[in-house]
């Protein structure tokens, strides 16, 4: 069964000893959703289809906004072409040189074809998407089980930076030696525990979205 927004908060508010939900409410739906897009564009996003349609003078076509982006590019999978029945080749960019047959996913968040797709030609495109985005109580946490725990940590070690922050800044006007040090703050510590703890999750299961199919 999938959790809501309305359940899942007090899963991570337990961890922050925020029993109400209530201290902490804006810091932990910020954070989760900044776990949940870490989650889609670093490991396993939201396997997605669209369909394009050639019309025989066009070239390039946008990508879905919600494609994830990261590092190495847009998480395109894979390109059926429809209409023939094959997996498209994905072609290299190179510079000064004339670009092989099939598609090139641009930097623009655009998606061209070498040669040009003829009229009413259909294409598949299999991309990743970001989940989306937590707003209220009844949003849905779609994603994995077993990234339930890692999405937890994450937000609750976000979270716990906050009170650390405002200690932080307290501890600039402490005059006294033996007042302590903001870095001694323990908060502090078990903040990188959890993200820590979040990137040992995902390293222990496999991505098998990012592959490529053909």
């Amino acid at each position: 069964m999938q959790k809501t927004w309305g359940t899942f908060k007090y899963e991570i508010a337990r961890i922050v000893n925020d029993p109400q939900a209530a201290k902490f409410s804006d810091d932990m739906l910020a954070s989760v959703n900044d776990a949940l897009r870490i989650l889609a564009s670093t490991h396993t996003g939201v396997a997605s289809t669209f369909n394009l349609v050639g019309d025989g003078a066009t070239a390039s076509f946008p990508v879905p906004d919600n494609a994830v982006d990261s590092n190495d590019g847009i998480r395109i999978r894979g390109v059926y072409d429809v209409t023939v029945g094959v997996w498209m080749t994905e072609s290299d960019i190179i510079p000064g040189m004339v670009p092989d047959e099939g598609y090139m996913i641009w930097p623009d968040y655009t998606l061209k074809f070498n040669p040009i797709p003829p009229t009413t030609r259909v294409y598949n495109v299999h991309y990743i998407a970001y989940y989306n985005d937590v707003d209220d109580d009844n949003s849905i946490i779609d994603i994995p089980k077993w990234a339930y725990e890692a999405v937890k940590l994450y937000a609750a070690g976000r979270v716990l930076q906050s009170p650390v922050s405002q200690l932080t800044l307290l501890a600039n006007f402490r005059t006294r030696v033996d007042s302590g040090n903001p870095e001694h703050n323990p908060m502090l510590d078990l903040s990188k525990y959890y993200i820590t703890q979040f990137w040992d999750i995902l390293a222990a299961h496999p991505a098998p979205q990012l592959d490529k199919i053909s």
